[in-house]
């Protein structure tokens, strides 16, 4: 059984923290939060983020770790959930374990080239860290890096 639009429309509703399936203020969705990120000088507003972190994000454990001043644009945890890795537009990847030390990654590339990261993933054995992202620079030789 396949189920039906209203479905699908209720569920994307419930996961972009309106109370009331039935309400459809864009201010209240997700997708208008993102946006106002966006387009905002100052980014989301205190009461956003407080919308945003209790009905959106895992609720245990909850603690900031970190507080970023530019766009991030990706993140995920390694398979036992141990460490978190996070790609944001100043080039720095940001990587966070157990352990209370926690240490970037700079991905600045030598010349001007302006490159984003978009998706980050570990190695089924976690002890890799496989990125992708998009640059203007395209190899054209085995020698090109």
């Amino acid at each position: 059984m396949t189920p039906s639009c209203d479905f699908y429309r209720e569920m994307m509703q419930c996961s972009s923290g309106l109370r009331d399936p039935g309400q459809t203020a864009f201010r209240n969705n997700i997708c208008g939060k993102l946006s106002s990120r966006q387009f905002q000088v100052g980014g989301l507003s205190e009461g956003q983020r407080v919308n945003l972190t209790q009905h959106m994000m895992p609720r245990h454990p909850h603690q900031q770790i970190d507080f970023y001043r530019a766009r991030v644009f990706c993140g995920t945890y390694n398979r036992d959930g141990s460490m978190f890795i996070s790609a944001v537009q100043v080039y720095v990847c940001n990587v966070y374990g157990e352990e209370e030390n926690h240490y970037s990654l700079d991905l600045r590339p030598d010349t001007l080239d302006r490159f984003c990261v978009f998706s980050l993933r570990f190695s089924s054995d976690d002890k890799e860290l496989i990125t992708a992202y998009v640059s203007t620079y395209i190899p054209t030789q085995p020698s090109d890096k």
